[in-house]
């Protein structure tokens, strides 16, 4: 195969992978996702297949033809994926945990080495991260936080700030940072 039909191949597979992302997928998840798997992906090449082949357009096509029975079809599988990928993260911890036990023994021989024990650690937690759905990396947990956390104590001090009673200020306030948190907690809690 000429490294145009390859570059063609592998242009349609990152499609499918992309088309599978569903309705919050983006080129940065995307990079993500391949470079989850051990493959070495620039974030300009996906751009350049996107563009190149069309991929917004072929993807609004696939929505429509696809219909609802096909549609779930595709979300099942995909959760299904998924946790396969978070019990092969959870798995990838679990030798890391094991091997580093190991090393702690004095009687027993190492197979690999603390570097490698780490590295496996690492991709174990980012897999299982990636499959469930949260972030994975630190600009995106800053981000997370703001969105869910900071935000909303912003618009809560917004709302209160007009309310001239100092004690029903606090006492809004107590009722809405409780709000915020709880509402915090349970997604954090459903989302692992």
């Amino acid at each position: 195969m000429g490294s145009q039909a390859q570059a063609v191949a592998r242009a349609e597979t990152f499609l499918g992978y992309y088309f599978l992302l569903g309705p919050t997928r983006s080129q940065a998840k995307l990079v993500e996702v391949i470079r989850a798997m051990g493959v070495k992906i620039a974030p300009g090449t996906i751009e350049e297949y996107s563009r190149s082949y069309n991929w917004v357009e072929r993807v609004i096509e696939l929505e429509k033809k696809l219909g609802d029975p096909i549609a779930s079809a595709i979300i099942d599988t995909k959760e299904t994926m998924s946790l396969k990928q978070a019990e092969l993260g959870r798995a990838m911890q679990d030798i890391a945990r094991r091997k580093l036990a190991l090393m702690t023994d004095d009687n027993s021989p190492i197979e690999v080495g603390a570097n490698d024990v780490v590295r496996l650690a690492e991709v174990g937690q980012k897999i299982e991260r990636l499959a469930v759905g949260e972030v994975t990396e630190r600009r995106e947990i800053v981000t997370s936080v703001v969105n869910n956390v900071v935000q909303p104590f912003c618009d809560l001090f917004i709302q209160i700030n007009v309310i001239s009673s100092e004690q029903e200020r606090l006492h809004r306030f107590a009722e809405g940072a409780d709000r915020i948190i709880d509402g915090y907690a349970v997604t954090s809690v459903e989302s692992q």
